[in-house]
This record gives structure tokens, sequence and C-alpha cells, in this order.
């Protein structure tokens, strides 16, 4: 049975140090000090950790027994919120190590060979660091398809996203579903 509990946030428990910092300074006046910021972290109020929807060998076998598109094969491998995340940040900057050294090209005529060079690793690490978070393997690994499933995922899914009011009046102008 899984039971959630509120986890308290960092931020309050800052505000609530800067409070008692300041309550101690008002309690003593003569002594002019800054107030004392404290970050307390008690034992019960640990991070909650992401329990999947699916878990790995699940995922493997779902899979393995075929019927997936890659996209839905994608989102298999990328459950955590945290790996999304720095999917939505890292692939735009990839995007970014192709397409400004082009234009830098075309519009200066400078090579950019040097911000190519950073965008791509910031962009790749954060990728990385996404799916050690999640605790799996790039999904390009076993399939290099996945490298223009995953840019047209993260790039045209907000976009995707946002035309949402639009697909619904669509769908009610034309009689159909707003999903298909």
């Amino acid at each position: 049975m899984h039971v959630p509990y509120r986890e308290p946030s960092l931020l309050l428990m800052v505000h609530t140090g800067i409070n008692r910092g300041l309550a101690r300074c008002a309690q003593d006046r003569r002594k002019i000090a800054k107030p004392k910021i404290e970050i307390t972290f008690s034992r019960t109020s640990q991070p909650m950790p992401f329990v999947p929807k699916y878990s790995h060998q699940e995922v493997d076998r779902i899979i393995a027994d075929g019927g997936l598109s890659l996209f839905e094969i994608y989102r298999l491998k990328h459950q955590h919120p945290i790996n999304r995340l720095m999917h939505v940040v890292g692939t735009p900057i990839i995007a970014a190590s192709i397409a400004f050294p082009l234009f830098a090209w075309f519009e200066w005529g400078v090579v950019a060979w040097k911000e190519a060079i950073i965008l791509s690793a910031v962009g790749w690490s954060l990728q990385f660091l996404g799916h050690v978070i999640e605790g799996n393997q790039p999904a390009f690994f076993q399939n290099p398809r996945f490298l223009i499933v995953g840019a047209t995922y993260f790039l045209f899914r907000p976009l995707w996203l946002l035309c949402r009011p639009l697909r619904r009046v669509l769908a009610r102008l034309t009689g159909r579903s707003a999903h298909g």
C-alpha cells in the first residue's frame, strides 16, 4: 500500500530559519547581527522516491511483446520526470549545436566550432545525466532511430501540447475525436 506524504519544501524551511534568526536579533537588541539562516532536515523529511508506472523489467517485457510504436517505446524509457526535464532542456541545446554554427557560417562567415562543441557537450551531458537518474541506458543504444524519435518527441511535443485547444475546436467542428 502506497501512502503519500507531503514533503516539506526547502523554501519553507529556509523561510522559517530566517524568521527564527530575525526573532533572535529582535530579542537581543544590544547586539546588531545578521540573521542566521538555518536549513535543517529531519530524518522524516527525506525526499520522496519516484515510483515509475512500470519497472525496468516490465518495460523490457512490454517492449519484447512488441506491437508498440517507436514513440511508445521512447515514453516507456523516459518515465522519470527529472529525466524528461533533462531531455526537454538538452535536446534543444543539441539542436542549437547544429543550427548555430550553420547560422554563424551563413550570416557572419565565421566557423563557430568551439560553440558547437560546447553546446553539444552540454546537451548530451544533460541527457546522459537524466538516464543515470532514471537508471537505464539511452534508447538509441539499442536502435539508432531513437535519435530522431527523441528529437521529434522533445522538440515537437511542446508544440503539440500548445495546440491542444485548437485540436479541440477542430474536433468539435468536424465531429471527430480530439485525440486521433
